[in-house]
């Protein structure tokens, strides 16, 4: 399949149901802080991992509208689910909301597949900065609706957002079947340099995550408007860099002077217990991470056969996953911003290699 120029209408849809994905699965993660119920959030987490390689399959061989409807369903008996009231209500409703997020994959692909190569850069900027405002618009919204109108509130706010979902799937223009797969092997159709994006993936999220994580232990009562402002923080620097020509070299080059400023931004704590000079790192380390994200996706397209391009994006948001459980791990460590800026220089030497390798790199035709 030739991909064609930017469909803004296409974009603009798939920007709003990548922000209502996030925003729903971020309230999620404010419901577990505020039962305090670790399962909810492990929950959603566990079967995400799951439905994203299960998604990824799917998409390149099934129409992505025709999934995305799956996934907007699956939102909305997971809201319905949360009226329960119970444990094991809201833990299915978690369970059933999880499955539908792995729907990012789709959202990946068809950006990927469906814009110019002139253009991918551009839409996989956009896309990564709405779900960096969806991820800070569902921490503040749910954590402000579980304190105020208690647990039945947030079900019915997280069955508006489902059915935000809902119309925003109906507003999705169709768009043609993936190319058919050719019988291949795996060596064939992941290349070295997919590997190699894999674990640079891997190391940023372990590094990156310890942000997140971190967070809450330093600033308390803050932390939920502090993650808001990082967020959109993040998602606006990303969101608004100017259209360019996608050009592959510039991707893993851009990746690599990234993180190995999100390096530098974990060394200021260790060095000072000024809050705004942590602060302002937290929110340079924020707008950075959102910029690997967007090379992450950019790099899968020329990484990746197109026949593949699901899948690998399924592989890529299953691994960085991985990374990031191994970050809750680090943020029980004193020295977890060193240890993190230590792994993001290493991912950055990494993605100096990625740069020799992608700079060569011919996408196949099939």
């Amino acid at each position: 399949m030739e991909n064609i120029s930017l469909n803004k209408s296409l974009l603009v849809a798939l920007q709003f149901f990548a922000f209502s994905v996030q925003a729903y699965w971020s309230g999620g993660v404010a419901l577990g802080a505020h039962l305090q119920a670790l399962n909810v959030a492990a929950v959603f987490t566990a079967v995400q991992v799951a439905s994203l390689l299960a998604f990824g399959l799917l998409a390149d061989r099934v129409a992505p509208k025709q999934l995305l409807v799956i996934s907007a369903g699956l939102f909305s008996i997971g809201a319905v689910a949360l009226f329960g009231g119970t444990l094991p209500w809201i833990v299915a409703g978690q369970a059933l909301s999880g499955a539908a997020a792995g729907s990012m994959v789709v959202i990946f692909a068809a950006a990927n597949r469906h814009t110019a190569d002139d253009d991918r850069s551009y839409a996989m900027r956009r896309l990564v900065g709405f779900v960096w405002f969806g991820i800070g618009f569902g921490q503040i919204v749910g954590h402000a609706v579980l304190e105020r109108f208690g647990l039945t509130g947030f079900a019915a706010t997280s069955l508006v957002g489902a059915m935000v979902i809902v119309v925003v799937v109906a507003k999705l223009p169709d768009l043609p079947r993936p190319p058919r797969m050719i019988p291949e092997s795996i060596r064939a159709r992941f290349s070295p340099a997919f590997g190699l994006t894999l674990v640079i993936s891997f190391l940023a999220a372990a590094s990156g995550s310890v942000l997140q994580t971190r967070v809450p232990f330093l600033f308390e009562e803050n932390s939920s408007v502090l993650t808001f402002l990082i967020c959109v923080a993040a998602g606006g620097g990303v969101w608004v860099s100017r259209r360019r020509r996608f050009q592959q070299r510039n991707e893993s080059g851009i990746l690599s002077a990234s993180l190995a400023v999100i390096g530098i931004g974990f060394l200021v704590p260790t060095s000072t217990d000024n809050p705004w000079a942590i602060g302002s790192a937290f929110f340079l380390i924020g707008m950075m991470i959102a910029i690997g994200d967007a090379c992450f996706q950019s790099i899968i397209g020329i990484v990746s056969r197109p026949s593949s391009t699901a899948m690998s994006i399924g592989i890529l948001l299953t691994v960085a996953t991985g990374g990031k459980l191994v970050a809750t791990l680090l943020a029980k460590s004193p020295s977890s911003f060193a240890a993190a800026a230590f792994i993001s220089f290493i991912a950055a030497f990494l993605a100096i290699l990625l740069y020799t390798r992608v700079e060569t790199h011919i996408r196949p035709n099939n």
